[in-house]
């Protein structure tokens, strides 16, 4: 082999190996971005520390705009007059949704509603840590976390 194939068959080589390593690092940066990032949780709910839930938008209900539910754990929602928020709207479950305080945090769930709970427009699948300023929506009818 002649010095100038050396040379090509050495950058040919150098060229190989930079491009296993930019797939490698890829491939890593995909990963940690599919790992699970530790939640950025609010500070800690205190019970009796003025939280609330306000009605946004009342729907097709008698439930007026500004209309005030001081939180209380647990805090059940939905049609039945068993509830702590009697919510008379049809696409609501009789025991629709719950928002209770533990570990310190105010969780919202679902509880086997019809048509759901959602969460800042997004439907919940499984209990999550509401914050002031959050909305809450069962049926037609939205709310929103003050605190």
């Amino acid at each position: 082999m002649t010095p100038l194939e050396w040379q090509i068959t050495i950058l040919r080589s150098m060229v190989v190996v930079l491009m296993y390593l930019f797939l490698f690092f890829l491939v890593v940066i995909a990963w940690r971005q599919s790992q699970p990032q530790p939640a950025q949780h609010p500070a800690p709910a205190q019970v009796g520390s003025g939280w609330r839930l306000v009605v946004v938008d009342p729907g097709e209900t008698t439930l007026a705009r500004g209309m005030i539910f001081p939180l209380t754990s647990p805090l059940s929602l939905g049609r039945d007059a068993t509830n702590s928020v009697i919510v008379p709207d049809r696409t609501v479950s009789a025991v629709h949704a719950r928002l209770v305080r533990r570990e310190g945090y105010w969780w919202l769930e679902d509880l086997g509603s019809t048509n759901g709970t959602s969460l800042n427009s997004a439907r919940i699948s499984s209990p999550m840590i509401v914050s002031p300023g959050d909305i809450l929506t069962v049926g037609g009818i939205s709310f929103r976390l003050e605190g």
